[in-house]
């Protein structure tokens, strides 16, 4: 097969295609117009290898550079992100890193002659964070165990389990009744783990493959988490705000001074310490990594208002002088930054749902053929060289090849087409995709992270986590905001300590407007609340998470809608588009096959050849038959009943309908049956084909009624 230079298109029969020498080199052309412009400028259309682009990097063809994607915990905010690309990128041997807060996860190109996944590890940790940067060598799964009583029987599977080689290792619970086993797949497999606790008296069972109910359980569970903690704030901080509304509205304490004080102090601990501790620990954290994020703005807003209930306390002591106190400013505070937090938490679950929808297109069982005997076991059992047997109507569980059958096959999870391709021993097949019509032995040639659906997953992934040139803006301004804002907030404290008067008539000027606004505070105590205020106001979420989100939200629509975006720069590019040229019919089309044209021959009637044809292909389930059978039924025409039906795979259908002989099907499937075709019906049926058509000739009794045909519409 060689491409068309001028349209890019295929051209499969090169014997009869247009062709052109140019340099010592033949071209082939789809049409007598692009060879036309071909001969015009050659050197336009003779492809060229394209400038690298320094936006898109991509790992060298060597065996030392490898491109690695890792998940890292504990990031919040967009300055977390450029924390964590300065500290890798520190390290030697690093081509290109891109950290994603929307999927808290990094892609790192490097080379691994110059460091290794522990430095990287080290270098995330060393910023505050947690990398998760799995093994591919390993896999974990759990299984169910049966026959287990004690402990003991616990302790007897962990050391036979973890006496086998390429097992790392072994946790079985006994109250669970489960066995987690982390194992290198190319070493050892479920039938090996299966025959050595048998020996054992225990029978080990697969609980299939959950990695799909596994990601959504854990998106939940954060969710969930997030959720708990805004209401376990909000209910500690309601209570205060009920205490502070009288003072503020009417500037009198219902239940006395000492009571709100000392309850407001209690509650706001509360309130810090339980939902709001993970908070103060990430602070914590990026503060002594001398790289201060979010929660630095958010641990010191709150943990300055909390230090004026202390000296509010110690007045009552009679241990200080009076202070204004604010200690309810840091509940609410907190309680708003965790009604925030949950809300990120909720969006970004929501943004990777199309991720989640493309992984529920896997076959999650497959049928195996294993010592003469046909045996069903979940996809992630399955290994290289297995013989699945696939029914028609069943999904093909993974990548392989066909070994034995021959039948039609849906691929346009793939390829968007919706006509069936055929399929017969030694053709590739494509895991998810769907066999329509004879059953297929078919040997499993690509497992996991190899298959096809697996790569579009991961180019999805890939979008996702990739930074627009748009970003780079936010990512520049986020790095050094959080350090700007604290010098501005202390800068705030101190001209609100050195010019009290000039700021007092400010103030003054806006409790008109405002009415909790109090100018009767202390110089300190205003200066104070100035400083908090700077500080809890200027968080930077909007800005690191606007981009991303929209990035992962934009790409996940189009995975949703069968449109894949590799690269996240292309969306912004689109805003510049002004034409867009579809290269197929499947992108535009429904994707369901309906009749398009029905050119009757001789003396047959269109409805008369059209019922015949419905009839013949009542008893077919490929979408050829079934856009037939619709279109009559749609007509109001009457389907008859067909005997001594028979299928040919790939060609067509024989059968009797009224003690005559029926065929519906392909030009050589007729020939076969010695009915001869006259030229004007032969180039109609080019015609047609030349439009992309799918064409079926009827005959009965060995006379051709008429052509049919078919197209996705």
């Amino acid at each position: 097969m060689h491409k068309d230079p001028v349209c890019q298109m295929t051209v499969k029969n090169t014997g009869s295609a247009p062709s052109s020498d140019y340099k010592g080199k033949k071209y082939y052309f789809c049409s007598e117009s692009c060879k036309d412009k071909f001969s015009i400028n050659p050197e336009k259309f003779i492809k060229t290898e394209p400038k690298a682009d320094k936006k898109d990097i991509k790992p060298e063809n060597n065996d030392k550079t490898v491109e690695i994607n890792f998940k890292i915990q504990g990031m919040h905010c967009a300055g977390c992100v450029g924390t964590v690309e300065k500290n890798i990128k520190k390290l030697d041997g690093i081509i290109d890193v891109s950290v994603s807060l929307m999927t808290e996860s990094a892609r790192l190109i490097f080379d691994k002659s110059k460091t290794g996944i522990n430095d990287i590890k080290s270098a995330v940790e060393k910023a505050g964070y947690k990398a998760v940067i799995e093994d591919r060598e390993k896999t974990e799964e759990i299984f169910s165990v049966e026959g287990m009583h004690c402990a003991g029987c616990a302790s007897t599977i962990e050391k036979t389990l973890l006496s086998e080689p390429g097992i790392f290792d072994v946790v079985v619970n006994l109250t669970t009744e489960t066995a987690k086993i982390v194992y290198n797949p190319k070493q050892t497999g479920f039938d090996k783990f299966s025959e050595s606790v048998a020996q054992k008296g225990y029978k080990l069972i697969s609980k299939g493959d959950s990695s799909t109910r596994t990601q959504e359980d854990l998106d939940e569970k954060k969710i969930k988490n997030a959720g708990r903690k805004m209401l376990l704030a909000w209910a500690f901080t309601a209570p205060v705000i009920l205490l502070m509304i009288p003072e503020m509205i009417f500037g009198k304490q219902p239940f006395g001074s000492a009571f709100s004080t000392i309850t407001t102090f209690v509650l706001t601990a509360l309130v810090f310490f339980i939902p709001g501790k993970e908070t103060f620990r990430s602070a914590w954290k990026s503060a002594i990594n001398l790289s201060p994020n979010m929660d630095v703005l958010i641990a010191m807003g709150t943990l300055s208002s909390f230090s004026t209930g202390i000296a509010a306390i110690l007045h009552l002591a009679g241990a200080a002088p009076e202070f204004q106190n604010f200690t309810g400013v840091g509940a609410m505070i907190m309680a708003f930054h965790l009604t925030g937090r949950y809300i990120e938490t909720k969006s970004k679950g929501r943004a990777s749902q199309a991720i989640k929808r493309l992984l529920t297109l896997e076959a999650k069982d497959a049928r195996i053929e294993k010592e003469g005997k046909e045996i069903t076991i979940p996809v992630s059992l399955l290994q290289k060289g297995d013989v699945m047997i696939v029914k028609p109507g069943e999904k093909i569980p993974t990548d392989g090849i066909v070994i034995q059958g021959t039948g039609s096959v849906d691929e346009s999870l793939a390829t968007g087409e919706s006509m069936p391709v055929e399929k017969n021993p030694g053709d590739h097949v494509i895991g998810a995709t769907i066999n329509i019509d004879s059953l297929l032995k078919v040997k499993a040639d690509k497992l996991g992270s190899e298959t096809f659906l697996s790569q579009i997953i991961r180019m999805v992934e890939q979008a996702q986590t990739s930074k627009v040139p748009i970003q780079a803006v936010a990512d520049r301004i986020t790095a050094v905001f959080v350090p700007v804002i604290l010098l501005i907030a202390v800068m705030t404290l101190v001209l609100w300590l050195l010019l009290p008067g000039f700021f007092h008539e400010i103030i003054t000027k806006g409790s008109l407007i405002l009415p909790w606004v109090n100018p009767d505070m202390p110089p300190s105590a205003l200066a104070l609340f100035s400083f908090i205020a700077v500080l809890v106001i200027a968080c930077p979420c909007a800005l690191g998470l606007a981009t991303p989100t929209a990035l992962m939200v934009g790409s996940g629509k189009g995975a949703e809608n069968g449109i894949l975006i590799r690269k996240g720069s292309a969306i912004q590019r689109m805003k510049d588009v002004t034409t867009i040229v579809l290269d197929k019919t499947g992108t535009i089309t429904t994707g369901k096959p309906g009749v398009t044209d029905i050119f009757p021959v001789s003396n047959f009637k269109k409805e008369d050849m059209l019922k015949t044809a419905a009839t013949a292909e009542t008893g077919s389930e490929h979408p050829v038959a079934q856009a037939i059978v619709e279109f009559c039924r749609k007509q109001g025409l009457k389907i008859g009943t067909i005997k001594n039906f028979k299928a040919v795979t790939g060609k067509g259908i024989k059968g009797v309908i009224d003690k005559k002989t029926v065929l519906v099907g392909t030009e050589d499937f007729i020939r076969s049956e010695e009915i001869p075709l006259s030229e004007p019906l032969l180039k109609k049926k080019a015609e047609l084909e030349l439009q992309a058509k799918s064409v079926v000739i009827v005959t009965k009794d060995k006379q051709v009624m008429g052509l049919i045909a078919v197209a996705d519409t």
